[in-house]
């Protein structure tokens, strides 16, 4: 799972590599919008804490 801030965090996407990725591996990638940056991640915030958990569960 890429979780990353969207366009004002980082504009580049992990949808290349992950496609690489062995056959029966799954991926997802979340952009989220938020003007924190970096210190979006500093911290668990339910923003990308929940979406986490949920993809790791399945």
């Amino acid at each position: 799972m890429t979780v990353r801030g969207g366009a004002t965090f980082c504009s580049c996407s992990c949808s290349d590599t992950l496609s690489q990725a062995k056959q029966g591996i799954t991926s997802k990638e979340i952009a989220l919008e938020s003007a924190a940056g970096h210190q979006l991640f500093f911290k668990p915030m339910n923003v990308w804490v929940e979406p986490v958990i949920s993809w790791l569960k399945k």
